[in-house]
């Protein structure tokens, strides 16, 4: 696992965990672009939290690829333990630090900008 989250989603990188936050909720909200104002009005009558929570099932930001590997490097006998690897892990955030994306899409409505 890298040492440092590099803010990387859809092999774009980005300058800070929040850009990057911002545009998974962008993406996941606009269906990036295909949506139209009326699908993106319906999911904004979820709340936040949910939003977060069907965005990382959806995209499943959560899942690990259940890979193993040593506990110890060092230690040849050592036990094998799960590698922390999914999006969330690498990128260290949470469905809180999500939710507050959502929060920001819904109070700031970057699809509405004439200049994206």
């Amino acid at each position: 696992m890298p040492k440092y989250p590099n803010y990387e989603f859809q092999y774009t990188l980005y300058r800070s965990e929040r850009a990057m936050l911002d545009a998974i909720a962008y993406e996941w909200i606009t269906a990036g672009g295909w949506n139209s104002a009326a699908d993106i009005a319906e999911a904004l009558h979820m709340s936040d939290a949910a939003l977060a929570e069907e965005c990382i099932r959806g995209w499943e930001l959560d899942e690990r690829s259940g890979n193993e590997e040593p506990e110890n490097w060092d230690d040849e006998d050592s036990i094998m333990v799960p590698i922390e690897d999914s999006h969330m892990d690498l990128q260290r955030y949470d469905a809180e630090d999500l939710t507050a994306a959502f929060a920001r899409f819904r109070a700031e409505r970057p699809d509405r900008r004439e200049d994206v």
